[in-house]
């Protein structure tokens, strides 16, 4: 390593003469401990672009002291896999063990509970948690200074002083500090006191954050230096623990050797750190700092910062975004800063523009229906381990935010026509959400849903309004539609109306005929015209009647016995309940007569003409026109004071007693 001054954690101070990782320093070292810098870069596999090395920005804070970064699980998994196999004889990092005190709490570290037989991924994560200082940053240390995290051979000298703590370069490594655990713990320490954190003395001046220092680039002054605006806490503490910054020959070289004032520290640090975890420079801020610590750093949901945070200040558009090893972190005015991970973030990545800012985290449920759906400006994206990433946008995103209840999560993409009759429907687990230029984005229940997908579409055509439902009385569901309605009904089934039907059902006949019980069904050719049966009779359109109902008793009477006879309605049903209780309704060829009295009759042709005609008025019907067709050709219908006798020679004649 090295310091620039050391500060004992037990108490007291010892001075230092600064100290860098060069080539040069094996003399002062054991020769089975040391390894020079091209040895030491030879561990790994090179692939950090030494080009981006800044030399007053060499680690961001937010990565150097996020001790979440690794748990004590991922540490060992990673000291295994850098060191698959052990040479025999020795013992590796990855299984290397010792025994660590206790240290109580200062103004540096919290308290630190010891343990026997400890192992080093034990320590590592320890030490981490209790001084707040990130586990690969301790990694990037141990391998920078002894080589220990890819050794395959390590000395027991590289343990003693495995992160170069308390070895200056002008005198022999401080016993105090020897030991695997002392060295972890005592650099950790260390890196937290040249912050001058409360409690302590402001003693650590010089290479302090938002200054410009003169930074050598060896031990050697006439090697000379350069002027280093140094950016933040984390990048000052690594010169104070190695005061000096790579030269070109330095950066060029990669993983080897540079020319005689190369120096190597910082430049590895900056190396194997890239190489295993990423760029470690890339800055996290503000309100997307709060949200990636919150969801555990770099060792947590996000990961790693993948790139710089990147704004957009445009009108309408205000946002900064960050990429993270594993999804996005949005801030923005209208939703704050908010996570996009996993799937989601893949298809809001893709579709970035088209969603807009984030308005929610993700929200999971991962008990009987799971999902996990996060909002965005502009629509909702789904995740269901069943059908992976369905999202909706616009109008049908607004309704199913209010329909969710109803219909469930989505089971496929949004599926348009923008030709003819413009549509765009997008199916759920309990039915539709439906969008038309003009009667909106409206949702259709499960049920209602599949008639419509099946049946009715064509005849209703889009939903204009939304389902309404009554659980009291006749249970039924109705919904109206550009061109009619679709009825379910407990007594019905499901069933459509046409437009001019529904109209005049919806606002004339509801209350006489009930519900649906039958679908409308039309002839064309001769009399055209529609009949649709309901609970408590039938409604028909014709060319020559209009719009009429027809009331239970009669329109049973009428389908069963009379229409061939008096044809189709022309007037509605008119009833009389006082005395003499009757209802009568006018036909093509006829009428159609109820009463207390006497039942249903119809009454016909000329016979119907003469009695309409009759005065006074000779009642209503009671029994049914009786035809004689040989002989003497006639037919009569008697009434309640009087009848009618039809003969082809006299037409009509009214009779009273």
């Amino acid at each position: 390593m090295l310091v620039a001054l050391l500060i004992v954690p037990a108490g007291g101070a010892a001075t230092a003469s600064p100290k860098a990782s060069t080539a040069a320093d094996a003399a002062s070292r054991p020769a089975a401990a040391l390894e020079t810098a091209s040895q030491a870069a030879a561990s790994i596999r090179p692939a950090a672009d030494l080009s981006r090395f800044q030399p007053g920005h060499i680690i961001s804070d937010a990565i150097f002291f996020d001790s979440n970064a690794m748990s004590e699980g991922v540490i060992q998994w990673f000291l295994e896999s850098q060191v698959p196999r052990c040479e025999p004889g020795y013992t590796c990092l990855r299984d290397w063990y010792d025994t660590s005190r206790a240290v109580p709490a200062d103004a540096m570290c919290a308290a630190y509970p010891g343990g026997a037989r400890e192992r080093a991924s034990t320590i590592i994560y320890k030490v981490a948690k209790a001084c707040g200082i990130n586990p690969q940053v301790i990694l990037a240390t141990l391998q920078k200074e002894q080589g220990l995290v890819t050794h395959v051979w390590p000395s027991d000298w590289r343990y003693t002083a495995a992160m170069g703590q308390g070895c200056p370069d002008t005198a022999a490594c401080d016993a105090r500090y020897y030991g695997f655990f002392n060295q972890v713990y005592g650099a950790a320490w260390q890196l937290k006191r040249y912050a001058n954190p409360p409690g302590t003395s402001q003693y650590f001046t010089w290479y302090a954050p938002g200054k410009t220092w003169n930074v050598r680039f060896h031990p050697d002054a006439s090697c000379g230096s350069s002027p280093v605006y140094v950016q933040n806490q984390a990048t000052s503490d690594l010169y104070y623990y190695t005061p000096y910054q790579p030269n070109a020959a330095s950066l060029r070289a990669g993983s080897g050797t540079g020319d005689s004032c190369s120096s190597y520290g910082n430049r590895n640090f900056f190396r194997y750190f890239t190489d295993w975890f990423g760029d470690p420079a890339i800055d996290v801020f503000g309100a997307i700092l709060g949200t990636w610590t919150a969801n555990g750093g770099a060792g947590g949901l996000m990961g790693r910062p993948m790139a710089p945070e990147a704004c957009d200040w445009n009108p309408g558009t205000t946002n900064c975004s960050q990429t993270f090893a594993n999804g996005t972190i949005v801030w923005s005015p209208a939703g704050g800063s908010q996570y996009i991970a996993g799937a989601i973030n893949s298809v809001w990545t893709s579709m970035r523009s088209t969603f807009g800012v984030p308005l929610s985290g993700e929200s999971c449920q991962w008990t009987g229906a799971v999902n996990c759906t996060q909002r965005f400006a502009n629509g909702t994206i789904v995740w269901t381990p069943q059908r992976g990433v369905i999202y909706m946008l616009g109008a049908i995103n607004a309704t199913w935010q209010q329909a969710q209840g109803v219909v469930g999560l989505p089971i496929g993409p949004e599926s348009c026509v923008w030709t003819g009759e413009v549509s765009c429907v997008q199916e759920f687990e309990r039915g539709g959400i439906v969008w038309g230029p003009n009667s909106g984005a409206q949702y259709i229940g499960a049920g209602l849903y599949a008639y419509w997908k099946e049946a009715a579409r064509g005849t209703v055509g889009l939903p204009i309004g939304s389902e309404v439902c009554s659980w009291t009385g006749d249970a039924n569901c109705v919904q109206e539609f550009q061109r009619g309605a679709l009825v379910w009904s407990a007594v019905g089934g499901l069933r459509y109306m046409g437009a001019g039907i529904h109209a005049y059902w919806k606002e004339s006949a509801r209350n006489v005929v009930g519900l649906p019980i039958g679908n409308e069904s039309c002839v064309w050719t001769g009399d055209a015209n529609c009949v649709q049966e309901f609970q408590r009779g039938a409604l028909v359109w014709s060319a020559v009647g209009g719009l009429r109902y027809l009331g239970a008793g009669i329109h049973a009477f009428w389908k069963e016995s009379a229409r061939s006879v008096v044809g189709l309605p022309t007037s509605n049903e008119t009833c009389v309940w006082g005395t003499g209780a009757n209802c009568v309704q006018q036909f093509q060829r006829g009428a159609i007569v109820w009463s207390a009295a006497y039942g249903l009759h119809y009454v016909a042709g000329a016979i119907h003409a003469a009695w309409t005609a009759a005065s006074p008025p000779i009642g209503v019907p009671v029994g049914d026109e009786q035809c004689v067709w040989s002989g003497d050709v006639r037919c009569v219908q008697k009434f309640e004071t009087g009848s009618v006798t039809w003969r082809p020679a006299t037409g009509p004649i009214v009779t009273r007693p």
